[in-house]
């Protein structure tokens, strides 16, 4: 899911962008949103491959403006739905 913020005066769109300029952080001192560029390094994939599953909706992400981020949360989701255990062959 991609969240679309506005650009109305004293909205959610001020505070996210606020949170994006400031590098606002989480309890544990890192950021909370990444670029696509950021999150992509994070997951060892390429820039374009995180976009595809961006687009995908496999991961959510908030465009602020012309800016497309993701948060460490939906990064944190995104391996959890992707972990496998053990050897499964195909048949």
């Amino acid at each position: 899911m991609t969240v679309r913020l506005g650009e109305r005066r004293g909205s959610t769109s001020e505070i996210a962008t606020a949170v994006a300029r400031t590098g606002a952080v989480a309890a544990d001192g890192g950021r909370l949103l990444l670029s696509v560029s950021e999150a992509a390094k994070r997951l060892g994939i390429s820039r374009g491959r995180l976009y595809e599953l961006v687009n995908r909706g496999e991961i959510d992400s908030v465009s602020i403006g012309r800016r497309r981020l993701v948060s460490r949360d939906a990064l944190a989701k995104f391996i959890e739905a992707n972990t496998t255990t053990g050897y499964r062959p195909h048949s």
